[in-house]
Formats: C-alpha cells, sequence, structure tokens
C-alpha cells in the first residue's frame, strides 16, 4: 500500500510537471506584443499624385518605401512598371520618355505593396525660355488669326503653357514680355489639335536697366532721389516709346521679400510701379533712341520738373517701410507702346478692366528687373 501511493503521489508529481513545462513552451512559442511590433507592412510613396508632360518631354518622379524608421528612396529594389507602354516608359532610376498623347498610370511596387500615379501626356504644351532669367512666368501667350489677337494667358514659372481648344486652321502663337524681342510659331490645327509638335521660343533680352544710388544706407528722413541707366543689349538700333505723347514714362518701385509696395501718397492695395514722366528732349518726341549697345542714364531731374523720388518718411509714416530692414529698388521704362500694355497698367486699371491676367503681368515685371539694394538705418 505504501509503495503503491508513493507511485501515484509520483505520477500526479510527474503531471504536474509536464503540464508546466508544456505550459512554458506554449507561453515561450506565442508572440509578445514586442514581437508583434516587429511585423511592419512596407508603404510606398510616390512623390505625387498626377503628372502633366508633353509628347517628346522627358520628366522624372522618385519613390520611397518607409519600413518602419527605415527609408528607402529609389534604387534597384523599387520596381516601376507602366499601364500603357505605348503613351511613355519609364527607366529604373523614375525617368519618363513619353511617345505619344494619352492618359496613363505609373505604379512603384516593393515586394507586394505599391503606389502609383496618374501620367497624363499631351502634346498642347507650348514652352518660352527667357534670356538671363530663372522665373520665366507671366510671358504674355497670343493667339492670332489674321493678324487680331483672339485671347491671350501667361506662361507659368518654367514657362510653360497650354494651348485653349482651338478652331481649325492657321494660328499664330505670339511671346512677348517687356524689354524682350517677341517671338513667334504657327500652327496648323485639325480636329481640334496641332499637327506638329509646339517648338520652343526663346527671348532675348532688349533692354537691362541698373538702378544708379549714391549710398546703401538711408535714414527715414532721407527722399531717395533715383537715376539709372538703360543699355541696348542688342546690335540693332532700338526705339523705346509710350502713348505718353509727347512724353515717355519711366517707373520705380521699392520692395521687401519681393512684395510690392505703393510709391504714391496713399498706400492702396496693389500698386508695383509709381509713375513720373519723363521729358525726352527738346524737341519733345514720344521714343527714346538707343544705338547698338548704347547706354543712356536717365537723371532724376531735369529743367522741366522733378522726377524720380521716393519720400521715406511718408513711407515711414505709413507703415511701409520700416527701420533697421533691407528693400529693394527697381527701375525702368514704361515702354507701353513698344511692349503689351498690360504689364504697365495701374491698380485703378487692374480693378476696372474686363482683361484678365492684369495684376500678374504687372507684379511679375519688378521681378525680373535687378535690384539695387538699401537699408532703412535707427536713427
Amino acid at each position: 500500500m505504501h509503495y503503491v501511493s508513493f507511485i501515484l503521489i509520483n505520477k500526479r508529481i510527474i503531471s504536474y510537471i509536464l503540464f508546466a513545462f508544456v505550459l512554458q513552451s506554449a507561453c515561450e512559442d506565442s508572440p509578445t506584443a514586442e514581437d508583434k511590433n516587429e511585423e511592419i507592412i512596407p508603404e510606398v510613396m510616390i512623390s505625387l499624385s498626377r503628372l502633366k508632360v508633353a509628347t517628346g518631354d522627358t520628366a522624372q518622379i522618385t519613390a520611397t518605401v518607409h519600413i518602419g524608421d527605415s527609408t528607402i528612396t529609389g534604387g534597384e529594389r523599387i520596381n516601376w512598371s507602366v499601364q500603357d507602354t505605348t503613351i511613355l516608359a519609364i527607366a529604373d532610376d523614375g525617368i519618363i520618355n513619353t511617345k505619344k498623347e494619352g492618359n496613363t498610370v505609373i505604379r512603384a511596387s516593393f515586394e507586394e505593396v505599391y503606389d502609383e500615379v496618374i501620367v497624363e501626356v499631351f502634346n498642347f504644351l507650348g514652352r518660352v525660355i527667357m534670356e538671363n532669367q530663372v522665373d520665366h512666368a507671366a510671358v504674355k501667350i497670343s493667339w492670332l488669326r489674321n493678324d487680331n489677337e483672339i485671347d491671350y494667358l501667361p506662361t507659368d514659372s518654367l514657362g510653360y503653357y497650354v494651348i485653349p481648344q482651338l478652331e481649325d486652321g492657321e494660328w499664330i502663337i505670339r511671346a512677348e514680355y517687356p524689354y524682350y524681342a517677341w517671338q513667334s510659331d504657327t500652327i496648323v490645327v485639325t480636329n481640334g489639335k496641332p499637327q506638329h509638335m509646339l517648338k520652343t521660343l526663346f527671348l532675348t533680352q532688349q533692354l537691362a536697366f541698373e538702378v544708379i544710388l549714391p549710398k546703401t544706407e538711408y535714414s527715414i528722413y532721407d527722399t531717395l532721389w533715383i537715376e539709372f541707366k538703360a543699355t541696348n543689349l542688342t546690335d540693332k538700333i532700338l526705339l523705346i516709346r509710350s502713348f505718353s505723347y509727347p512724353i515717355h514714362q519711366v517707373g520705380y518701385a521699392i520692395t521687401e521679400n519681393e512684395e510690392p509696395f505703393v510709391i504714391e501718397s496713399t498706400l492702396s492695395e496693389g500698386f508695383v510701379w509709381g509713375y513720373t514722366f519723363l521729358s525726352a528732349g527738346v524737341p519733345a518726341t514720344d521714343h527714346r533712341v538707343f544705338q547698338p549697345g548704347e547706354t543712356i542714364i536717365e537723371p532724376f531731374r531735369n529743367d522741366f520738373l522733378d522726377k524720380m523720388y521716393i519720400d521715406l518718411k511718408e513711407l515711414y509714416e505709413l507703415g511701409a517701410i520700416q527701420q533697421g530692414k533691407m528693400y529693394q529698388i527697381y527701375a525702368g521704362y514704361i515702354a507701353d507702346r513698344t511692349y503689351p500694355w498690360e504689364y504697365f497698367t495701374s491698380l485703378y486699371a487692374h480693378i476696372t478692366s474686363k482683361r484678365k491676367h492684369l495684376k500678374l503681368f504687372n507684379y511679375s515685371l519688378y521681378k525680373k528687373l535687378t535690384p539695387f539694394y538699401i537699408t532703412i538705418s535707427y536713427e
């Protein structure tokens, strides 16, 4: 009896031991919360959700893979594919080469996950490049038929523009910007589409302006008298004309952080240029004539009237300028007869005119000139 009892007791102990061992093994094999967090699914992200590009042009997109705290950008581990290879092709580095007009989808894959971008390829995209400029925005693109302007629009910062829906027939596309020689292209539209690729139009600079000031630091009690010199950059005689017969105009602006200030008695919103009248000499004419390569200095005053000045005290009292800050001074001709008048309009014209883009054109103008930097000192 004692022997049997001992055996039974030991069987029970052994059972307990086996149960504890199985339980411990199960606990060791089951994933902990930390183990579960390690099972992270990668995420693929393309740099943009939609892309427009012209036929015959190239573009590049990038994709990033996020795996927890790790990031993979580009590289051989990302697989690029195109839904319709007749529209475009994409290389392993994300460079797109377009073939024909149409819409398709590009996919960036990593293992089992992916992201997609819609690409629109079209042949209605033109471009204008301005000499000596980084920003090619606000070039006036006009559509002409029988020498009549039908419509117009501005370029974007890269110089691109989209052709609107045009009637069938021959059209002239003209690109214009103040102080640059205009260029044009002729296209034939059939069934609403141009029959050849639009050529890139290069605008060469005709005039360059340089503001002349005696110093770079001014008090708010100073009156800032502005002179500037204008140089004909071409090898041809250049006529600069305005509608202000028998005198033509010059304009100037003071800005901070590329935001226009008003130069007039009140700081109503949005007027870039301060207008003054510039006598063209005796006898009075409505133009300036530049010989090839000639530089003309426009003084701030002459025998007839004071001209180009900025009353810093008035601007300070109106809250337009502050002591201790730097400002940019611009100057140039108001040549609204030689170049498109839309660039030289006043605030009143912006508000009252039904013409499009006047403010955009006007504001873009001074940004493409060379500024003179001044600082308003503390008193």
